[in-house]
């Protein structure tokens, strides 16, 4: 997985980025500039207990997608196994690692717990 999301960003680095030229009144190029924030994390299950299960990480990789989207990020890839979750993220470049981190972790966790009253006891990994 993780060789898998090297490929994915090294292609995007690759590919280039278009940007739009801006002037002001007087028709003068503008500066501007263009940030690419790419973000690989891993979410790990508390003491790396095998909470997700297939149906689990089907929807997680959903939702922690949409909240992802919501915040302004872009999900790029998101899998993961039994006691951890891998994420490749785009961030918006306001945006540090660690909020996205915490809006991922906090905004899932909340999710697995009003969803599934079998998971009472699921956390992520502090850190």
């Amino acid at each position: 997985m993780q060789n898998y999301l090297l490929d994915i960003a090294h292609m995007l680095n690759e590919r280039g980025h278009e940007s739009a030229q801006r002037t002001n009144d007087e028709g003068i190029f503008m500066s501007h500039a263009f940030v690419s924030n790419l973000m690989h994390c891993t979410f790990s299950t508390k003491e790396r207990y095998p909470f997700i299960d297939s149906e689990l990480e089907a929807r997680l990789c959903l939702i922690s997608g949409g909240i992802a989207n919501e915040n302004r990020m872009k999900a790029l890839v998101i899998g993961g196994s039994a006691d951890h979750l891998h994420a490749l993220l785009s961030l918006p470049g306001i945006m540090s690692f660690a909020k996205a981190v915490q809006l991922i972790k906090g905004g899932s966790s909340k999710w697995i717990h009003d969803t599934f009253a079998r998971h009472e006891k699921f956390s992520w990994q502090e850190g």
